[in-house]
């Protein structure tokens, strides 16, 4: 069948989304279906700020609904001859923000057209309750963690446990020196000041000196000249790709992040991980659906990471 993907994120410099998402599409293309085309992270957001205060963080339900119906007119010639639309929802869909009225009212705009939706891959945390119609409306939905499915099930829409596609990736295992500890803050880049941040680690870490940082996004750059003075490497924004992410592991003797998928692919190359908080219940519903306690330097057993993999394949429609 053919499909068209929104929300691809394999083209960004996050390791991460690059994995979730090439994953994604050749779990796809195992099960027979065709790509005719996808569309970034962010693609349609431009229409649906005027119907988001950013500074309130509210949205106007009337606009937003007026925009998706002129937007489902506006885009129907691109998704003609489209079997279904597969949205990766990742971590983009959880509170009231912008980037979740925005692929959700995309997604509800290819509704209107009468296509199949599919969302999978999702985290999904505390939406406005007419956000959460259209989640309902979807075909098919695959929740990746074990909050937001149990969340979703109490407000009474149907969905499949899933785990994230990123358990599916095939990346080549280095022998290394594995004697650093790697870092990377997560969104705590955005919410708190440097000096904290490398304190936070410090004090995570105890007195160990032998430290990679690992810059993931645009918004860890700025603290690569806090961990100079006692880094002893440091990984540049581009750097690790999830072609050579086997190369970071073969450093690392264990991970500090805030990080979901980093700390994913940590467990991949049996490295353990301390998960530091994030902006969603996308870690702890992760370790909840492993069966594990939050605390420091976790790795799954092969048994449940075997297992984490097989419901990953749940993120396949039809």
């Amino acid at each position: 069948m053919n499909y068209i993907l929104l929300n691809d994120t394999s083209h960004t410099l996050n390791v991460g989304c690059q994995g979730t998402c090439r994953a994604l599409k050749y779990l796809y293309f195992k099960n027979g279906h065709k790509l005719l085309h996808s569309y970034p992270l962010g693609f349609a957001t431009e229409y649906f700020i005027p119907s988001f205060n950013t500074r309130k963080k509210k949205l106007s339900y009337t606009t937003w609904k007026e925009t998706t119906e002129k937007l489902s007119h506006k885009l129907k010639p691109i998704f003609k001859d489209v079997d279904f639309v597969l949205i990766n929802g990742e971590g983009t869909l959880h509170h009231n923000r912008l980037a979740t009225a925005s692929l959700l009212g995309l997604t509800r705009a290819i509704q209107l057209m009468g296509i199949p939706t599919a969302l999978v891959n999702c985290t999904i945390q505390d939406l406005p309750e007419n956000l959460l119609e259209t989640v309902n409306d979807c075909n098919y939905l695959a929740i990746r963690d074990a909050l937001s499915f149990q969340y979703i099930k109490n407000k009474g829409i149907n969905c499949i446990q899933s785990s994230d596609s990123i358990f599916l990736a095939d990346t080549e295992k280095i022998v290394g020196p594995q004697n650093l500890i790697g870092f990377s803050p997560g969104v705590n880049a955005l919410t708190e000041s440097p000096k904290r941040i490398v304190r936070r680690f410090q004090n995570t870490v105890t007195q160990d000196r032998d430290t990679a940082y690992i810059t993931i996004e645009s918004e860890d750059v700025a603290l690569e000249a806090f961990f100079e003075p006692f880094a002893s490497k440091i990984f540049p924004l581009g750097s690790i790709t999830i072609n050579n992410v086997a190369e970071l592991f073969a450093h690392c003797k264990a991970i500090v992040s805030g990080r979901y998928h980093l700390g994913i692919l940590a467990w991949m190359h049996r490295v353990p991980v301390t998960f530091l908080e994030s902006n969603s219940w996308k870690i702890d519903g992760l370790l909840r659906l492993a069966g594990l306690n939050p605390e420091p330097a976790i790795i799954p057993e092969i048994s449940t990471m075997e297992n984490l993999r097989k419901l990953a394949l749940n993120n396949v429609y039809l």
